[in-house]
């Protein structure tokens, strides 16, 4: 058997501040800001933690990239929260204005989260938040235009300059910003800025001029070069251009993230995701993680009890069976897809019930599957990135998976 910790659920994870200095808040309250629509997904976290501690949690919404600016002003006039949301990559000017307190957070829960989530709100060997939610690029296309995508970024470049002549488009990317264009330069050789001795970045030190860096730039410049990407898509509009142009049905496919999937849905368009496409050197593409997380405000009256919040729930597995069974499984992350993935027949699980006790106990077969599938959605992993055979549910993909396991 194996140990392996269980990262926590939505207002997780680590352990700080004792029992009984907690019982001391009795009656106190505790302000919290989440997310537009993001609150109710949290309401039961918040009625026990309420009813364990004796707290009133105040909770309110507001778009989580404005919240940092509200604080700056409600913080100093003490109306501000104890508990905020902020994407990661506000963490450094949060940090530098004196807005966000660090987290005392034993290094074993840490571990409970994939090391680039939970490093996503590291400064400078502090941490300052509890990660929320993952989000990477991926590739999107519709299929009522396109039967299933390309492997290689060059085959998408051939294939749109095929769409050119027709007056469409194949595929569209934001290129001409770093947060897309990192796809390719980070795997053929570049990197922003070097580490320093403390675990931070050394500003004076980049890498987007080294040799793997400008071949992947050179590359990416085809798209434009050959004009199979529109002007129109060049600048700070060009998301909303190419946007346009995907629902619009007028692209085959984009480079583009979760936060996509609801308006292309709105918009009528029968879409597909699949893995980013290879590059010349045969890497995959890689991809920025964007992380949002809960944070502390400097200006909280009870940071022990903040910090505790975002710590509220904290499940543990405890072991898991060497003996593994793969099977496919679907996720409503990836709608009309599948992926083949091994798990451990048996799990045994430590975790709190509604009402902050604990409890452990062992499943086997399909709820143990179900409880590992969770477990890697707190991870920030997808059954795109633990399937070993990804494949969209038509009939082709059917088969295709169905040749597969003959073939095993």
């Amino acid at each position: 058997m194996k140990k392996n910790t269980l990262a926590a659920l939505i207002l997780t994870t680590l352990a700080a501040g004792q029992l009984a200095s907690l019982q001391a808040h009795a009656a106190g309250q505790l302000n919290v800001w989440e997310d537009i629509k993001k609150s109710a997904g949290i309401k039961t976290a918040v009625s026990d933690f309420e009813k364990q501690y004796n707290v009133k949690v105040n909770l309110q919404e507001m778009p989580y990239a404005q919240q940092l600016e509200k604080l700056r002003l409600d913080g100093p006039a003490g109306i501000g929260p104890d508990v905020l949301v902020i994407p990661n990559d506000q963490l450094g000017g949060a940090v530098v204005q004196g807005l966000l307190s660090p987290l005392s957070v034993d290094q074993a829960k840490q571990d409970a989260f994939t090391p680039a989530s939970i490093n996503a709100f590291r400064m400078d060997n502090a941490l300052y938040g509890i990660p929320k939610a993952v989000e990477t690029l991926v590739l999107i296309y519709n299929k009522d235009l396109i039967d299933k995508p390309l492997d290689s970024l060059q085959a998408w470049l051939d294939y749109s300059k095929t769409q050119r002549e027709q007056n469409k488009y194949g595929l569209l990317a934001k290129f001409d910003q770093i947060y897309y264009s990192w796809g390719a330069i980070g795997p053929m050789g570049g990197y922003i800025f070097a580490k320093n001795d403390s675990g931070g970045f050394n500003p004076q030190q980049v890498g987007l001029n080294t040799p793997g860096a400008v071949e992947a730039v050179t590359f990416l410049k085809k798209f434009y070069a050959e004009k199979v990407f529109p002007a129109g898509i060049l600048g700070d509009n060009g998301l909303n251009a190419i946007d346009s142009l995907f629902t619009e049905k007028k692209a085959a496919a984009v480079i583009n993230g979760p936060w996509a999937f609801q308006p292309y849905e709105a918009a009528g368009i029968n879409y597909g995701v699949a893995p980013l496409p290879t590059l010349p050197d045969g890497k995959p593409m890689s991809s920025f993680l964007g992380v949002k997380g809960y944070v502390v405000s400097t200006w909280s009256k009870d940071k022990a009890l903040a910090q505790q919040f975002i710590e509220f729930i904290n499940p543990e597995i405890l072991e898991l069976s060497d003996e593994q069974v793969e099977l496919y499984e679907g996720c409503l992350s990836f709608p009309g897809h599948n992926g083949a993935i091994k798990r451990s027949k048996h799990v045994k699980v430590k975790a709190q019930d509604r009402h902050g006790e604990w409890f452990e106990m062992e499943a086997d077969d399909m709820l143990a599957r179900c409880i590992q599938h969770e477990n890697d959605h707190l991870d920030g992993i997808t059954i795109m990135e633990s399937s070993e055979f990804f494949y969209e549910d038509t009939e082709e993909g059917r088969a295709a998976a169905a040749k597969k396991k003959e073939n095993d």
